[in-house]
């Protein structure tokens, strides 16, 4: 698998796995097979998401104002 196929199957499975659609033992374990430490990760994602949070940069029609994803 291409590292373009690799990206876009990964940001597919997390979408899923935020919509509930996915298990999150599945997402890390597609990152682990990705080469990606899944610690690590959540942990970034944590503090991205609570920078958003703490700065106001919500975007409008993201699942994070409460919009479904389609």
């Amino acid at each position: 698998m291409t590292e373009m196929n690799q990206l876009l199957f990964r940001q597919k499975v997390i979408e899923n796995c935020l919509k509930g659609d996915e298990s999150a033992d599945f997402l890390f374990d597609v990152l682990e097979e990705q080469g990606i430490d899944s610690s690590s990760y959540v942990q970034e994602v944590e503090e991205n998401v609570e920078f958003v949070i703490s700065n106001g940069l919500i975007l409008p029609n993201t699942i994070w104002n409460g919009s479904t994803c389609n």
